[in-house]
């Protein structure tokens, strides 16, 4: 969202909602507006009433999880993201970010299972295949890691978007990249 038109955008979900307080459409946009101006609290507030108004609101969920994952609010993240599979067991979006915050957490073996559902929709996704090789690089399973690098710089090949993981993927099958 245009910084510039965050003010105008909250103004008018506002001035929408006194019109249709029912809409949980309204709701999940004025969240997300308050997102885009760091206003937390007013975007989980606003989120959790488009989910209150539609229990089966994925995007709306998933914009809960995301703003307290960008919070470091793990469990909450957690529950959201959780809550978004329970609903769309395809979303591949939710999988990853939940395997995001359980890697970040030291759940391994979560991120692990989370990442593994992302490839089962989407195999040919190159940033899934270098999250998994970090993981088991922390978990120590070199042999594992070794795997996914090689699987990432496969997949991430001739793609520029991925040129620092690709240079950080060749450290690690190196065995520079130990941590």
């Amino acid at each position: 969202m245009d910084l510039k038109q965050i003010d105008p955008a909250i103004k008018a979900f506002q001035q929408a909602i006194a019109i249709e307080p029912n809409n949980p459409i309204f709701y999940n946009n004025l969240g997300y507006a308050y997102d885009s101006d760091n206003q937390f609290e007013s975007a989980v507030e606003a989120y959790r009433k488009a989910v209150e108004l539609d229990p089966k609101f994925t995007e709306a969920y998933y914009n809960l999880a995301t703003a307290y994952h960008v919070k470091n609010q793990f469990e909450e993240a957690i529950k959201y993201y959780q809550q978004v599979i329970a609903l769309d067991a395809n979303d591949s979006d939710a999988h990853y970010n939940l395997g995001a915050v359980y890697q970040e957490t030291g759940q391994f073996d979560l991120a692990i299972g989370e990442y593994e559902n992302v490839l089962s929709l989407n195999p040919n996704a190159p940033d899934v295949y270098y999250q998994l090789a970090q993981v088991y690089q922390k978990k120590g399973d070199r042999l594992m890691m070794r795997r996914y690098v090689v699987l990432f710089l496969e997949k991430a090949a001739n793609q520029p978007q991925f040129q620092d993981e690709i240079k950080n993927a060749e450290q690690m099958k190196a065995g520079e990249g130990e941590q």
